[in-house]
């Protein structure tokens, strides 16, 4: 049964993916599904979804490799799409995202990695799936998830990269890093391992919530200032995916760039609240 709150709350979702300037092919990948839906879209097109009990998933995933020239990444996501449908209980929806990546991550080790195909080296997958009043995430590598609400903009999952660890342990600072030959490594990446350690979130929604999901190929060239202002400036979800891609291309555009916006509107959700920051709406576990 559809429940009467999920109805008064609408996602509209925009996504765009581009090869960049000097790659001959686009490693990444992204989806928009509504899980009641048997298929996903990776259309450009803004879509506008009316939320339901069987919610409804984005995923952004960025390869490294390919296998004979293409990339495994729609394919991965599509896996982890199915595994998300077939294991949805919403009850437990953070459960329900580790087990189907764990279980996506899995599959793909033994179709690639364990069989020594050395062009494989698995995937980043950050995914975020909106269920009645909460998003849900879950991530592994270096793709990342912001949230821009009123006027604070805050990255929700830390990287699972060298670069953050080292940060983490107070050996380096932030801006340090984008001169360090290993900000790129990356410690953690799907279908590269057997088992995988994942990280996870939970977001209670405010209306006009604004989600980036984003490769690395977008948030190395966009500082979180540029970030910001393109998502709180844009008149939509469409508009501001265009210009954080386009804004990416122009600095230099020499990887795959990938990013997927969703805002959340309805009159079922409360308005951000005087004082209230994202930190006091949010879990988070990382890994």
């Amino acid at each position: 049964m559809v429940s009467d709150i999920s109805n008064r709350i609408l996602v509209t979702t925009a996504g765009l993916t581009d090869e960049g300037t000097r790659r001959s092919v686009n490693e990444d990948a992204f989806l928009v599904g509504d899980l009641s839906k048997a298929n996903w879209s990776n259309s450009a097109a803004v879509q506008q979804f009316q939320m339901d009990d069987a919610g409804l998933l984005l995923a952004v995933s960025d390869g490294s490799g390919s296998w004979e020239g293409v990339s495994r990444c729609p394919v991965m996501l599509d896996f982890f799409w199915k595994q998300v449908r077939k294991l949805f209980t919403p009850q437990d929806v953070l459960s329900t995202l580790r087990l189907a990546l764990e279980k996506t991550s899995f599959e793909f080790y033994q179709r690639f990695a364990a069989q020594e195909h050395p062009d494989f080296l698995g995937g980043t997958l950050t995914a975020l799936l909106f269920h009645r009043r909460f998003a849900y995430a879950v991530h592994v590598g270096d793709s990342r998830l912001y949230l821009l609400r009123s006027n604070e903009f805050r990255q929700i999952l830390k990287d699972q990269t060298l670069a953050q660890s080292i940060i983490d342990q107070g050996q380096r600072r932030p801006e340090d890093i984008a001169a360090c030959h290993f900000k790129n490594v990356i410690l953690q990446a799907v279908g590269a391992t057997e088992y995988i350690k994942v990280s996870l979130g939970q977001m209670a929604l405010r209306q006009g919530d604004r989600f980036l999901l984003c490769s690395d190929g977008l948030w190395e060239e966009t500082p979180d200032a540029a970030m910001k202002s393109y998502l709180a400036e844009a008149s939509d979800v469409g508009a501001a995916c265009s210009s954080l891609v386009q804004h990416a291309i122009g600095q230099s555009g020499t990887d795959n760039i990938t990013a997927v916006v969703a805002e959340v509107t309805g009159e079922d959700l409360p308005l951000p609240q005087d004082g209230e920051t994202i930190e006091q709406t949010i879990w988070v576990r990382w890994e």
